[in-house]
């Protein structure tokens, strides 16, 4: 599994380096590798068993992911990676919705 996370994570920053325009902007095909690669994830701690230390690394390695796309410098595709990540963690009750999601009172 390790082996394919980091082979996933530099092919999305060779994507992304290769992509051009600057950071903000995220080609289309860098924009769904990185929606699939956090549903993909996010699905491995659904899966996973409640309370389990399974479900908790899956989600330690989704967090992980993210940071190491910002720290590489590749903001845009960590914001799809994590937002895909914690649509597909909300919908199966893993996670409450973040609270700036949350609507106001």
């Amino acid at each position: 599994m390790k082996y394919t996370a980091l082979l996933l994570l530099g092919s999305m920053a060779l994507f992304a380096a290769c992509s051009g325009g600057g950071n903000d902007i995220l080609a289309s095909a860098d924009r769904a590798a990185a929606d699939s690669a956090g549903r993909r994830d996010a699905a491995v701690a659904a899966r996973a068993a409640r309370g389990t230390m399974e479900r908790e690394n899956t989600l330690f390695a989704i967090r992980a992911r993210e940071t190491r796309l910002r720290r590489a410098g590749y903001d845009a595709a960590a914001d799809v990676y994590i937002a895909a990540a914690e649509s597909v963690l909300v919908q199966n009750n893993v996670i409450v919705p973040s609270q700036s999601a949350m609507p106001e009172d």
